[in-house]
């Protein structure tokens, strides 16, 4: 038994090398493969696209910007279209979702379509790899060193993507909810000037054939504009400036359901309030339904003031309407307590004048409650008196 055993360990032991043998043997023949295999890949020709980019990038230098014009500058054409508006009121703050194109001439990427790369009209280089314009949106970069550019033979670079460009609105809350707000997203450069780089005028190009329209704010008017900031004061063709490109959006709130939810039921409140003045002040439901009308339009204004953003400079007109009702409606509370309150008096003092005849009437009470001068009446003088008061005359 103890030899069976020492056979039996011996023969597994013979297995499991020939297993990691076997393995090896396979390892050894796959590499060889796979580097017989990439040694073919490498022989193999590389495309004329790849031969054109290495010959364009060859002694490229990204960092030199190009100029194709006489007087020196570098144009850029700028083309947007807006996909969709996210407009925060809260905080004045504005997103245009646009495509953004732009194109401009770059010298050194030129090749003849006449000798080996005559079947070549495009290619398409990383934007890391060339030179790029370095326009920004309210330091927002538009160009994307991460996305493709398109070259055309003659030199041309097409740029697209699509970017949310931020903007700056100015808040008006005076016609809400039918207000309008205005808001401008800024396009300048912070490496070149303009009389390096320049967008000429109209260059500027918003298509709308793309938006979407947004369910809270509508689109109501775009314009672009182009200004200049001069370092001096001369203001010549010479001097250096700035140049600032501004596109400028004006939107609209959707104000049909707001504007039925708070100017019917304003307008209703001021109407009930002057209809409380065909009810007379002597009865008690007139000061119920005054209290319970300033109820409501306090909770109303408090419910404005966190509906409206208070960030405007102006009161809107929806908050100074249901406050001049509130001071109506308080003016017809204090206007039914003042003629309650004579109507009381005057009740008052009928019920005094009652009870001072009663105590004229009676003899008894007269005497004991009145003094006796004060129970003489005022009686017509007898003619005997008067002789008599006559006769001390001198």
């Amino acid at each position: 038994q103890f030899l069976t055993r020492q056979g039996h360990h011996v023969i597994m032991s013979l297995n499991m090398k020939i297993k990691k043998v076997f393995i090896s043997v396979i390892s050894v023949v796959l590499l060889s493969l796979y580097n017989v295999q990439a040694e073919c890949d490498s022989s193999k020709p590389a495309s004329k696209t790849m031969l054109l980019k290495k010959l364009l990038l060859n002694g490229y230098e990204k960092l030199e910007r190009p100029t194709n014009t006489e007087n020196g500058k570098s144009q850029v054409f700028i083309m947007m279209f807006p996909r969709y508006i996210e407009f925060d009121d809260s905080k004045d703050h504005i997103q245009l979702s646009a495509f953004i194109f732009m194109s401009w001439s770059d010298i050194n990427l030129k090749w003849s379509t006449k000798d080996d790369y005559k079947d070549i009209k495009y290619i398409s280089l990383e934007a890391d790899k060339i030179w790029t314009p370095d326009y920004r949106v309210l330091n927002s970069i538009v160009i994307d060193d991460k996305s493709k550019l398109h070259i055309r033979n003659v030199g041309i670079v097409y740029y697209r993507n699509e970017d949310k460009l931020p903007a700056l609105c100015v808040a008006d809350w005076t016609n809400w909810p039918f207000d309008k707000h205005v808001c401008d997203i800024t396009i300048t450069s912070e490496k070149y000037l303009g009389n390096e780089m320049e967008l000429s005028h109209g260059n500027i190009k918003l298509q709308m054939t793309r938006y979407v329209p947004s369910n809270e704010w509508e689109l109501i008017g775009y314009e672009s504009l182009k200004t200049k900031e001069f370092f001096s004061e001369s203001n010549d063709t010479e001097s250096e400036y700035e140049l600032f490109l501004t596109v400028r959006f004006t939107i609209q709130r959707h104000s049909w359901v707001l504007a039925v939810s708070y100017i019917c039921p304003a307008i209703a409140l001021i109407v009930f309030s002057f209809g409380l003045l065909s009810i007379e002040s002597k009865q008690s439901e007139r000061i119920i339904v005054i209290s319970f009308m300033l109820t409501l339009q306090t909770l109303l204004l408090q419910y404005l003031a966190i509906k409206i953003p208070s960030n405007g400079d102006k009161n809107p007109k929806i908050v100074n309407f249901f406050e001049a009702n509130l001071y109506i409606t308080g003016l017809l509370l204090l206007e039914t307590l003042i003629e309650g309150s004579l109507t009381t008096s005057t009740s008052n003092l009928l019920w005094m004048k009652n009870i001072l005849n009663k105590i004229d009437s009676n003899k008894v009470l007269k005497a004991i409650l009145l003094p006796k001068e004060g129970l003489k009446k005022p009686t017509e003088t007898s003619d005997s008196e008067r002789a008599e008061s006559e006769s001390f005359l001198p």
